[in-house]
This record gives structure tokens, C-alpha cells and sequence, in this order.
């Protein structure tokens, strides 16, 4: 039997809106989405233009974000009129109110500019999923969440065969008892398992709050070999034995690499990167991160049991479409009680916005 290759969604955006398009391309592939991202699919050293052109022309599902920037930008026409005149499926994300394109109208779109985040990913989720975009497998994208194992669909039955005739009659009822006596059992174990053998550290059963359009969102990451320094430091644990500790903390404007680490953001930031190692995390320690404003109080916290692997990296974005208020944000991190990190990060001016997110009883925001 053939197996229907997933269809990939291309996301076409302006250089103006890069930062919803990353975080845009996050979620949809965290959440098992097949997708091609400039940002995320461009090796280096190749040519960008190539590369592109490449990607549009194998790809089978357009994603274009609509701003009043990228609906002015020649190239953005430019993918806009080659996905609709070769034919590809077509999903336009309204993320600002501006005069939508003339040959996209008629095409159903995702209108972020009238639903909060989390409604407009699960939209957008939604759409692909029927475009046929979804995965196999969820993808890793290089942090220490587990992927899910996916819902396969059921195995195609051929028609039952007529019964056997003469001698072979009672060798073919002889196996179909065996069949039956080993599905029994089959069933039996799969029952029973969970009630004799329950997880040594089980997850507490707590209803998920509904994300407002503030988060965090996983993000790739690249890290060097060797430590980056430290930025905005107030405590730093111990780095000896075999402890749990975290380390080479970044805050960037753009995907952390190592080497453009910066402690103070410009006023109304709506997207901050981060970045981070970690070791010697036991799997089921009680693990809470939180983000606070040093004026305003909490505005996050991710209180979890926390899955592994024990060592690892992390990149996230601090992400509010509303801008972050200006002043000293604080991230804290600690498992099983102790404080493996606590940093400092600034944004300038003298901006208030203030939506607070809560509490999430998961790891990660996405």
C-alpha cells in the first residue's frame, strides 16, 4: 500500500512581520505541521534566492501573512500570483486589517486581527490539517519536549476470504482460536497494564487554561561548543558534581547564536529570543518557570512534571503582540525547589501594556 506523502506548506511573509512569521512557523510545526520556513529550512552558505524559488515550486500549500506591508511588497505578489497560477492550495493569515490582495479574496483566510493567538493557531492548524499538511511524527526542533506518538489510521481490511474446504477446514479453525485466545490477551494487557504497573512519578490531572495572545513559543536553536556569556546575571548555581544546573543563558533580538546575547530591548518589544543548556534534570522533577515584571508582578508561570531528557538545550520566544511593558522583566527557573537560574533582562521606555498570561500546568507555552 502507498502511503500519501504530506503535503508542505510554504509561509510567504515580508522581512517587516519576520517575527509573528517565526513564531507563526513554531507553533504549526511543534503541533505537527509540515512546513517550509526561509528562517528555519535555508542552510547556510547557499544562495537565499535559489533556495526560495526551490521551496515554492516543490511546496503544495501556500501560507501567505497579510499586513499592509506585505501586501505593498513586489515580492510577496510575486509568490502570491506564481502559488495561485500553478495551482497550489491556498491559505491567506490576516494579521493586520489591510487591502487584501485582488486574487486572494475569494480564498477562505485565518483573520488574526479578530481572534486572540491560541484561536488563530488552531485555525490555521485546522485549515492545514484538512489541506493535508499534517506529519507522521512530531518534530523535535531541537528541545527537550516530547513528541507525542500520532493517531494512525486504521489498517484497510481486504474482503474475507471463502472458507476453507476438506482437509485444511480444521487446521483453519485451529488458527483462528489461536487468533482469537492471543487478541484476549492482547486486550486483557492493555487494560490491566496501568493498574498493576503505575507510573513512578504521574503527571497531576489539570484542566489547560485557554492561552491568551500572550506566550511563549518554542523555537530551533543553535548553540556553540563553546559557553556563551552570561548576561543580565543575578544568581548562577554552582556548575560542580553532577547537580542539576542551567547555563550559557542568552536574550536576543533575533534566534539566539551564541554570540548575540544583548540584556536591554528597545521600548514596545513584542518578541524577545531566548536560549539556554541545561544538565542533569531528573525526569519527573517538579520543574516551574516563571517570568515576572519587577514593577508589575507575575505575568507567567509554567508549573509541570517535567518529562526529560535530563540534558539538553532549549530556545524560546517571549512573545506579546500588545509590545512587553518597559522596566526589569525577571526569569526564574527551579526544579524540585532549588533555583538553577534567575536573570534580568531590560526594555526600554516607558511603555505599560500589561496582559498577564497565568499559570500553565506544562513545560513549554506552545
Amino acid at each position: 500500500m502507498t502511503t500519501e506523502k504530506p503535503r508542505r506548506t510554504f509561509i510567504s511573509y515580508s522581512r517587516v512581520d519576520k517575527e509573528f512569521a517565526v513564531a507563526l512557523g513554531t507553533e504549526l510545526r511543534n503541533s505537527g505541521i509540515n512546513i517550509w520556513l526561509d528562517q528555519f529550512d535555508i542552510p547556510t552558505g547557499v544562495r537565499w534566492d535559489d533556495e526560495i524559488e526551490n521551496a515554492l515550486r516543490e511546496c503544495e500549500i501556500f501560507l501567505v501573512v497579510l499586513t499592509p506591508t506585505s501586501s505593498a511588497s513586489e515580492n510577496v505578489k510575486d509568490e502570491i500570483g506564481y502559488a495561485i497560477d500553478h495551482g497550489k492550495q491556498i491559505l491567506p493569515v490576516l494579521l493586520k486589517d489591510c487591502e487584501i490582495p485582488l486574487r486572494l479574496r475569494r480564498f477562505q483566510y485565518v483573520d488574526f486581527s479578530k481572534l486572540n493567538y491560541h484561536d488563530g493557531i488552531e485555525r490555521a492548524r485546522q485549515l492545514l490539517v484538512s489541506f493535508g499538511s499534517q506529519l507522521p511524527t512530531y518534530p523535535q526542533a531541537g528541545t527537550p519536549i516530547p513528541a507525542p506518538a500520532p493517531t494512525q489510521p486504521p489498517t484497510p481490511m481486504e474482503p474475507n476470504p471463502p472458507p476453507p474446504s476438506g482437509s485444511n477446514k480444521k487446521l483453519w479453525m485451529w488458527i483462528a482460536g489461536a487468533v482469537a485466545v492471543l487478541a484476549l490477551g492482547c486486550c486483557l494487557l492493555y487494560v490491566g497494564y496501568p493498574v498493576l504497573f503505575p507510573p513512578a512519578n504521574p503527571a497531576p490531572a489539570m484542566a489547560t487554561p485557554t492561552l491568551p495572545f500572550t506566550a511563549e513559543a518554542t523555537i530551533p536553536v543553535a548553540m556553540p561548543t563553546a559557553a556563551a556569556t552570561a548576561l543580565g546575571s543575578i544568581t548562577r548555581p554552582p556548575a560542580e558534581d553532577n547537580s542539576p544546573r542551567i547555563f550559557d543563558f542568552s536574550a536576543c533580538s533575533d534566534p539566539c547564536n551564541g554570540s548575540n546575547g544583548i540584556t536591554s530591548f528597545p521600548s514596545k518589544v513584542e518578541i524577545i529570543h531566548l536560549a539556554w543548556q541545561y544538565a542533569n534534570i531528573p525526569t519527573g522533577a517538579h520543574y516551574v518557570r516563571n517570568w515576572s515584571h519587577e514593577q508589575k508582578g507575575s505575568w507567567v508561570t509554567y508549573d509541570c512534571i517535567w518529562p526529560g531528557p535530563s540534558s539538553g538545550q532549549v530556545g524560546l520566544t517571549l512573545y506579546d503582540t500588545g509590545g512587553l511593558a518597559s522596566g526589569n522583566w525577571v526569569i526564574t527557573i527551579t526544579v524540585n525547589d532549588t533555583v538553577l537560574l534567575k536573570e534580568r533582562i531590560f526594555i526600554e521606555g516607558s511603555y505599560g501594556y500589561w496582559n498577564p498570561a497565568g499559570t500553565f500546568h506544562s513545560c513549554y507555552g506552545s
